[in-house]
């Protein structure tokens, strides 16, 4: 993959804001209160699954706030294939978690859909309580609202008007007999 992101496409797709970040480890020389960063820094990184390494775990990657320190080089030379950084610099290679396409998809039926239908219905209620033109108003949302709701493996939008178009030919035979 381009960038070294295999798991770009799955995210996208099914991926959710809640899910677990791979654990990172890290080595820290010197502090982030250095780089007038917060000194809760290191709880900030847990968000994004960023660890202080242990005996353990050894460190992936070295965060210092000085590249030139000493302490950096030895920690260099004892591990080769360390990743390098300031600790303004990593948050750039963070990444925030997000929903995917379906996640996303069925947050806009479950949080907007379903409550506007609801919100349809109470009307449909609210205008056949009422009198007047708003009872034929009410009548009319509800033979809409009944027409649109698919029914068996036919799923398109207003079933029931395709149903009736079909059923035109076989009226008009059932007119042409009784004359």
């Amino acid at each position: 993959m381009v960038a070294g992101d295999e798991k770009i496409f799955t995210r996208m797709v099914v991926g959710k804001s809640s899910d677990k970040y791979d654990s990172v480890f890290y080595a820290g020389v010197g502090s982030p209160l250095n780089q007038k960063l917060s000194p809760r820094y290191a709880d900030f990184l847990k968000e994004y699954g960023y660890y202080k390494a242990d005996s353990a775990h050894r460190p992936s990657v070295l965060l210092t706030d000085n590249i030139a320190h000493d302490s950096v080089a030895i920690l260099r030379a004892a591990n080769p294939d360390i990743k390098e950084y300031t600790y303004v610099s990593v948050q750039r290679t963070l990444q925030r978690k997000t929903d995917g396409i379906i996640e996303t998809a069925k947050n806009a039926v479950i949080d907007i859909i379903i409550p506007l239908i609801a919100v349809g219905q109470l009307c449909i209620a609210v205008g056949m309580l009422l009198k007047g033109i708003w009872v034929k108003l009410a009548c009319i949302g509800s033979i809409i609202f009944l027409l649109s709701i698919p029914t068996g493996q036919d799923q398109h939008r207003f079933p029931a008007l395709r149903q009736c178009k079909t059923l035109a030919p076989m009226q008009q035979k059932l007119q042409k007999i009784k004359t």
